[in-house]
């Protein structure tokens, strides 16, 4: 995949978390296990988010991805996800703002982050 199908596909799975998590959702509680399952789902979300833009960024040739890149990358993860969070309590009926959210959002971010870096050698371009 190229660096520019890389960064649409990217763009296009921010817009649709974006829209999924502003989304209104019925009411029904979801069976909770040993991890609440919303939680779990999350995690999955951001763990993916962290994959595609960190695979864009590795294959773009103007940006390398140091320690300072990392973190300011996760850092625009965290604020987007407290944003996402403030906008569901503030233009939703149905979903709330939710701290555990952020945490879950956050840990996939760096898990994410830590796969990728596991992985990026293997893969190829």
């Amino acid at each position: 995949m190229g660096v520019k199908n890389l960064l649409v596909f990217a763009l296009l799975y921010t817009v649709f978390i974006t829209i999924a998590f502003l989304s209104p959702t019925s009411n029904k509680s979801l069976i909770n296990f040993i991890i609440p399952i919303d939680k779990l789902i999350h995690f999955i979300i951001y763990l993916l988010l962290s994959i595609f833009w960190f695979s864009f960024l590795n294959l773009n040739k103007v940006n390398r991805l140091s320690n300072k890149t990392i973190l300011l990358v996760l850092f625009v993860f965290v604020i987007y996800g407290i944003i996402i969070e403030g906008l569901q309590e503030n233009l939703t009926a149905t979903r709330k703002a939710d701290i555990m959210d952020v945490f879950a959002n956050i840990i996939g971010s760096i898990t994410g982050v830590i796969v990728f870096l596991k992985v990026k050698n293997r893969i190829k371009t």
